[in-house]
């Protein structure tokens, strides 16, 4: 096995040992093994999706403002890559450590719409249905935070949309329970 598909196995173990509350070892396996091998072998989107991975452990471990730091960081190397998926996930992702820093009650509540706003919109376009109705929820929160009701409304009609594809029951829960939130 190459050099590269080891690091690709390890990453995926260290991916296995996440939902077991092992944070701290898959984060030396991402950043103590995996990382340093994309980053010699000069593989720009391996080690963006790495970093990310990264990230979300350190979001798990409550270290927001390092997540924060390496999403910042890898958001130009994925532009670069084109990566329109991989925009919309890291957008995403820092709308979600901004609002978990409460940056929403400290004046950043318009920094976090336009990058959720930009991620809906890359997902729309993508026709990405999981992304269009994970990234809209959060949206549609953010909306209704900012006081747009109709547009909280006109976005949580896409969302529906996206998970009757998806044929997700727990997505159209969701829809409901801020539907009947909005309504109130």
């Amino acid at each position: 096995m190459n050099d590269i598909q080891n690091a690709l196995s390890r990453r995926d173990y260290a991916d296995s040992l996440l939902p077991e509350g092992r944070l701290d070892e898959a984060l030396a396996i991402l950043g103590g093994e995996v990382l340093p091998i994309f980053e010699a072998a000069d593989e720009a989107r391996e080690v963006a999706i790495t970093q990310g991975r990264i990230a979300d452990v350190m979001v798990a471990q409550g270290r927001l403002d390092e997540a924060m730091a390496l999403q910042t960081e890898r958001l130009p190397a994925v532009t670069a890559l084109g990566d329109q998926e991989g925009i919309a996930h890291i957008l995403y992702s820092m709308a979600n450590i901004r609002l978990a820093r409460g940056e929403h009650d400290n004046g950043g509540l318009q920094q976090i719409y336009e990058e959720l706003a930009q991620a809906f919109q890359i997902s729309c376009e993508h026709g990405q249905p999981d992304a269009v109705g994970g990234i809209g929820l959060l949206l549609v929160q953010v909306l209704a935070m900012g006081g747009l009701r109709d547009e909280a409304v006109e976005t949580l009609n896409v969302v529906e949309d996206a998970f009757t594809t998806l044929r997700d029951t727990d997505g159209l829960g969701h829809v409901r329970a801020l539907r009947d939130a909005l309504e109130g």
